[in-house]
C-alpha cells in the first residue's frame, strides 16, 4: 500500500472528539484573554496611569499587553470558529473572580503590577495546559506562540 502526501497527513486528522476539545480549549483560552483585556482597562483607568504623574513606562506597557491579549482572543477564536465552535466573548469567571477580589487594592502601583504578572501567569499556563491536548496543529502552534509572548510579559 502506497499512500500520498495527502494521504499521509490524513493518518494524523483528528476525530471529531478532538476536535470538539480543541474548540473547548481555544473557547477557554479566549475566555481568559477576555479577563486580561477587561483588567488591563480598568487598570489602565487608574489615576496612576492616567494622573498628572502617571508612570508613562508602566502605562506603555500594560496599553501593548492589552492589544496583544486582544489580539490573542481574537486568534483563539478565528481558531475555534474555523473548528465549527462558537467564538467566546465572555470573561472567565474564575479569573474574573481573582479580578474583582484584587480591585480594592489596585491603587498601588505594586498592586497594580502584580495583578498584571498573575493574570499573565494565569494565561500562560492556560496554554500550557491545553497545549499537549490539542489536536490541530493551528491551534497548538498558536497557543504555544501565546505561551512565548506571555513569558515575555512576565519577563517586563
Amino acid at each position: 500500500m502506497t499512500l500520498d502526501r495527502r494521504g499521509f497527513l490524513g493518518l494524523f486528522a483528528g476525530s471529531a472528539a478532538d476536535q470538539a476539545l480543541d474548540v473547548m480549549l481555544m473557547q477557554t483560552a479566549a475566555s481568559v484573554e477576555n479577563v486580561l483585556i477587561s483588567a488591563y482597562e480598568t487598570i489602565l483607568a487608574l489615576p496612576l496611569f492616567t494622573g498628572p504623574g502617571a508612570n508613562t513606562m508602566a502605562k506603555s506597557l500594560l496599553t501593548a499587553a492589552k492589544a496583544r491579549h486582544n489580539d490573542h482572543a481574537n486568534a483563539c477564536n478565528e481558531i475555534a470558529a474555523k473548528l465549527g465552535g462558537k467564538t467566546q466573548t465572555a470573561a472567565n469567571a474564575v479569573v474574573a473572580q481573582a479580578v474583582t477580589q484584587a480591585r480594592p487594592g489596585l491603587g498601588d502601583l505594586a498592586n497594580a503590577l502584580d495583578l498584571a504578572a498573575r493574570l499573565e501567569s494565569t494565561s500562560l499556563q492556560t496554554h500550557q495546559n491545553g497545549v499537549g491536548l490539542m489536536s490541530d496543529v493551528n491551534a497548538r502552534r498558536l497557543s504555544a506562540m501565546i505561551m512565548a509572548v506571555e513569558a515575555q510579559h512576565l519577563s517586563l
